[in-house]
């Protein structure tokens, strides 16, 4: 059983996250926040289980009243969009802070002194750092625009520490910080602290990505990446590598990989272009929700207008040299289309 602590301030109580027992872990997605004191012999207590739904990232407020963590309400489905949960400890009362909000946030962080969290979430993507008000649930700040970020840890009550990367970085270390309670501020700075390349010693100079939109399925906007090579120039024509993505409910993020490397594909001479149709994750929970019962429809249609979207738009593509790439569900959608396109 995988259980994921955090412990109180105060070390007299744990919080950690375990599958519900007696349930077909091969079927069921359902695991509770459990709170268990640290003396004793007193059992665990899920302050959830009547949610069948996956929860997840118990976070204890500095004060130790209350604890914030991630909910899915939908039994048996992964790709449920998470909300903002908190619990009073001396009134055993849950709140859903985010019940209207169409992000799924994907890691918490208290901010200091202030009944406001720090949270990830992928938008549009990217994966970025916004606060978020405890008590009424208002989206109070967005501090970060770009690339993916993760890994926050609070500093101070105008600072904070995290990692982020991009398509062509690999995860670096950030700070930003404010005069003003990082919450609320509208003028914080974002200050880079690492210097970490893919090749210390002989740095590769990546162009970087540009996003593009197209009218795709249903006549919904639909968003892709476009790499170019190093040393890339726009009177050469291009090989395509066209990835597509697995989950289905999953994302081309602007961030770094070490398993699908778009960028490492641009280093051996391809555009690359990764689009995000029907059934991804950080457009709104009812365009992921849509890929079922259309694994074959929808962005098969997506990725279809997507291809001729690129090949229009960026002349220095070779439309003779065109292949498509992927893995899981990315496998199936490569061979649907090899049975489907004329």
């Amino acid at each position: 059983m995988k259980l994921t602590f955090t412990s109180i301030i105060s070390g007299q109580e744990l919080a950690f996250v375990a599958k519900a027992p007696g349930r077909n872990y091969a079927w069921e997605t359902s695991q509770y926040i459990y709170l268990v004191p640290t003396a004793g012999d007193s059992p665990p207590v899920a302050i959830n289980s009547d949610i069948p739904g996956a929860s997840s990232y118990p976070r204890y407020k500095p004060d130790g009243n209350s604890i914030a963590y991630l909910q899915m309400f939908v039994r048996q489905y992964e790709a449920d969009r998470n909300r903002l949960v908190t619990y009073n400890r001396a009134t055993q009362r849950r709140k859903v802070v985010t019940a209207d909000w169409d992000c799924s946030p994907s890691s918490i962080a208290w901010a200091v002194g202030e009944d406001a969290v720090f949270v990830t979430a992928q938008d549009k993507g990217h994966v970025k750092i916004f606060a978020i008000d405890t008590l009424t649930g208002e989206l109070l700040n967005t501090l970060t625009n770009i690339h993916t970020a993760s890994g926050i840890q609070i500093l101070s009550p105008t600072a904070l520490i995290f990692s982020m990367s991009s398509l062509t970085s690999p995860n670096n270390i950030y700070t930003i910080s404010s005069a003003a309670s990082l919450h609320t501020t509208k003028s914080a700075t974002l200050t880079r602290r690492t210097d970490i390349h893919v090749n210390h010693e002989d740095p590769i100079d990546f162009p970087e990505p540009d996003e593009f939109w197209f009218v795709g399925a249903q006549n919904h906007p639909i968003h892709g990446w476009i790499i170019t090579p190093p040393n890339f120039n726009s009177s050469k024509k291009y090989p395509l590598a066209f990835l597509i993505h697995g989950g289905p409910q999953g994302a081309w993020d602007d961030a770094w990989s070490v398993r699908w490397n778009p960028s490492v594909f641009a280093g051996a001479g391809f555009v690359v272009v990764a689009i995000n149709p029907h059934g991804s994750t950080g457009y709104g929970q009812n365009f992921t929700d849509s890929i079922k019962g259309n694994w074959g429809t929808l962005p098969y249609d997506d990725l279809d207008r997507g291809l001729s979207h690129v090949l229009d738009k960026y002349p220095f593509v070779d439309e003779e040299k065109v292949a498509g790439l992927g893995a899981s569900y990315g496998g199936f959608m490569v061979n649907w289309i090899n049975g489907h396109s004329d």
